[in-house]
């Protein structure tokens, strides 16, 4: 094996291959500065970007449904620090409602509900309505129970 210098100042060394015909040697550059000089290699997306409907699509795609998204944004009145809820129904379209609210906003768009005490989720599922509901309000009850439930989880 042979040391030298190159044009760029490398050291660079050469190994012999023998074959039947001919002796070649093989410029090599030492260990300690192998790399590849080439083109740098090309970017690539490390970010997977989804349609509302969870199929993925391009980054433009995604900036383009995002921008849209903002162009179609409302702000209310102010309404009430604190509503009177006097039936399990219009608790469900409440309950319905931030659900639907916090499914779309986030950050400080989003509604958080104060902590349901126990007493209160009880007193909550022993309506008549919830313990027998009629035969026309018994899926809506399930899913108020299910709901409610869910909220006792992220209030407390």
């Amino acid at each position: 094996m042979e040391h030298f210098h190159n044009e760029d100042n490398d050291t660079v060394s050469t190994i012999e291959f023998k074959d039947e015909d001919s002796v070649s040697t093989i410029p090599i550059k030492d260990e300690d500065s192998l790399s590849y000089e080439g083109d740098p290699p090309l970017p690539h997306n490390t970010h997977l970007y989804f349609d509302d409907n969870g199929q993925e699509i391009s980054r433009e795609d995604y900036l383009e449904q995002e921008r849209e998204s903002q162009e179609w944004v409302f702000h209310t009145s102010q309404l009430p620090e604190r509503f009177v809820i006097r039936h399990p129904r219009v608790l469900l379209h409440f309950i319905r409602f931030i659900d639907s609210l916090n499914e779309i906003n986030n950050g400080d768009e989003t509604f958080m509900m104060d902590a349901i005490p126990h007493e209160t989720l009880g007193r909550i599922l022993s309506h008549s309505s919830i313990i027998s509901p009629p035969t026309e309000f018994k899926d809506d009850a399930y899913e108020l129970v299910d709901r409610m439930m869910r909220h006792i989880d992220l209030s407390g």
